[in-house]
């Protein structure tokens, strides 16, 4: 096409019309039932909403007004931008953005249920499977509210996977490329997300000998580019460095933060053993399920634990720097059920053991039990200045993680609301 926006053919139809609809409703129901459980506003949020508010006042992108070179204590520029945009208007924006990102959470299972029964699986027991894995999801529920950009990142990277190569039949650069500026400006680290996939996508073209799709990845990357360069020049003329504060405060490539990443990526695996039995139940069915919509998801699954193992981890609670694996897991686990299910007989029966098993599993963590003992979890504790009386380490679930994080963001909003009046 002249405009290089898509090579579409209408993809195959599956015969999931009549289910599709119900999962796509029961997948997004249990996702909001668990963000409504966990609804709560982290405290980081309010770093983007008061560089917003100043923004909308007129002074800037300042932590405090009247600086004159002020630091980028921010890593959400366009999350900023709408915080700006919600308190120009007068309204508040612990109520409002929240409500962004609770609708961004429902559109992203929605979306990732639809591409399970239209491009992925024909198989009911793989799309329940797969439906119930990212619905069930308690980590990104949690993040589906928490007041950050979170969960609309989520969403982006996940339209750009969607878009480009979530189908054999298109593959549409110019959504993509919009997807990705999104991407790159949610996340300081976005562009990362944008040219891994993007670097695939050409990859992929090139050993194909596919046009279409080396045109479209054209568009896919160069959109984001475009968008990155022009936020890497505003950084550079408002706030004098290439890099935000917070890369620079954070990362640090050393022994210790190898450590604590690594501990950080198996606490996810033990603190929710049915994200490892989806994994292992991809690999056990080797090459016959490895196609280009789940080459893609296996990237993007071990790229975000190879990414939080080099970074360190993140000690907010329920892994937020792995919430991509359970969109892209819901699609690898999917797919691993549909080869279950189409060889019958005991095999199908193993699939449907292996959902309850994966979902049950996965759903635990929300009630503050576990299936894997706190002595195993222990082994993978990763918040070192969690420390109790006499300095011991403190060991806390996810849940209790949650549950400190919004009493602490509370607690902090009354010292700050008390001070502002004298």
């Amino acid at each position: 096409p002249p405009t290089g926006a898509s090579c579409a053919s209408p993809p195959p139809r599956r015969p999931m019309a009549a289910r599709l609809g119900t999962w796509v409703t029961v997948a997004v129901l249990a996702h909001l039932a668990l963000a409504s459980a966990f609804w709560f506003v982290c405290d980081d949020a309010y770093i983007s909403w008061r560089y917003g508010a100043n923004l909308a006042a007129g002074h800037g992108l300042a932590w405090n007004p009247g600086e004159p070179s002020p630091v980028e204590g921010y890593s959400e520029f366009a999350w900023v931008l709408l915080a700006a945009a919600v308190q120009g208007l007068g309204l508040a924006p612990d109520i409002v953005l929240p409500l962004v990102s609770l609708l961004c959470g429902a559109v992203l299972v929605a979306r990732v249920v639809r591409f399970l029964g239209r491009d992925l699986v024909d198989q009911p027991l793989a799309l329940a499977g797969g439906a119930l894995f990212v619905g069930a999801a308690v980590p990104l529920a949690v993040w589906s509210t928490g007041g950050m950009g979170t969960q609309p990142a989520i969403l982006c990277l996940w339209l750009f996977f969607e878009a480009l190569l979530g189908s054999l039949q298109r593959h549409e650069g110019v959504r993509a490329g919009l997807a990705g500026i999104g991407l790159v400006l949610l996340r300081a680290d976005g562009h990362l997300w944008v040219f891994l996939l993007g670097g695939l996508a050409l990859a992929i073209a090139r050993l194909r000998r596919d046009a279409c799709l080396a045109r479209a990845a054209a568009w896919a990357c160069g959109l984001p580019l475009a968008a990155f360069l022009a936020h890497t020049a505003l950084r550079l003329g408002v706030h004098g460095d290439w890099l935000p504060n917070t890369a620079r405060a954070k990362v640090e490539l050393s022994a210790f933060t190898l450590e604590r990443g690594a501990r950080y990526a198996g606490s996810l695996l033990l603190a929710f053993p049915g994200m490892l039995l989806a994994l292992l139940t991809f690999a056990a069915q080797g090459r016959r399920v490895l196609e280009r919509p789940t080459l893609a998801a296996l990237l993007v699954t071990l790229a975000a634990l190879g990414y939080s193992v080099l970074v360190g981890g993140d000690f907010m609670c329920f892994h937020r720097f792995l919430l991509p694996v359970w969109p892209f897991g819901a699609v690898l686990f999917a797919k691993a059920l549909q080869a279950l299910a189409e060889d019958g007989g005991l095999r199908r029966t193993l699939a449907a053991t292996l959902i309850a098993a994966a979902v049950g599993t996965n759903v635990l963590p929300a009630f503050n039990l576990h299936a894997v003992p706190q002595s195993v979890r222990s082994a993978c504790w990763f918040r070192f200045n969690a420390r109790g009386p006499g300095g011991a380490m403190l060991f806390r679930s996810e849940r209790e993680q949650w549950a400190d994080m919004r009493a602490r963001a509370a607690e902090w909003r009354r010292v700050g609301e008390a001070l502002a009046e004298h």
